[in-house]
């Protein structure tokens, strides 16, 4: 059997997340910036993913989208699989995450 390196691992989320937000709506509206996609013709389906508030350095996830990330890659605990997310939207977009949501 064979493993993967925690750094390849890491490699392979963060292009994961980066492919995800490529086909997303980002909006920078002060103070949030917000990752999200509406259905097609319908804003009432409209679903945001995340949520980073610039004034209390909150980062909200979806949790429907948090569980099929740790389940995708096998996440046992939410707080780790918060802690690579929030890593990687703080080096995506520098900001500064006080904490998750």
């Amino acid at each position: 059997m064979k493993y993967i390196s925690e750094n390849r691992l890491s490699e392979f989320i963060n292009s994961y997340l980066e492919s995800f937000v490529s086909n997303k709506a980002v909006t920078h509206s002060d103070p949030w910036i917000i990752i999200s996609q509406a259905a097609q013709g319908d804003d009432e389906n409209w679903a945001d993913y995340m949520e980073h508030d610039y004034t209390d350095g909150r980062l909200w996830i979806n949790k429907v989208f948090l569980k099929g990330f740790m389940d995708l890659f096998g996440f046992r605990d939410k707080e780790s699989a918060q802690d690579i997310i929030k890593n990687w939207f703080e080096n995506k977009f520098e900001v500064d995450v006080k904490f998750v949501e």
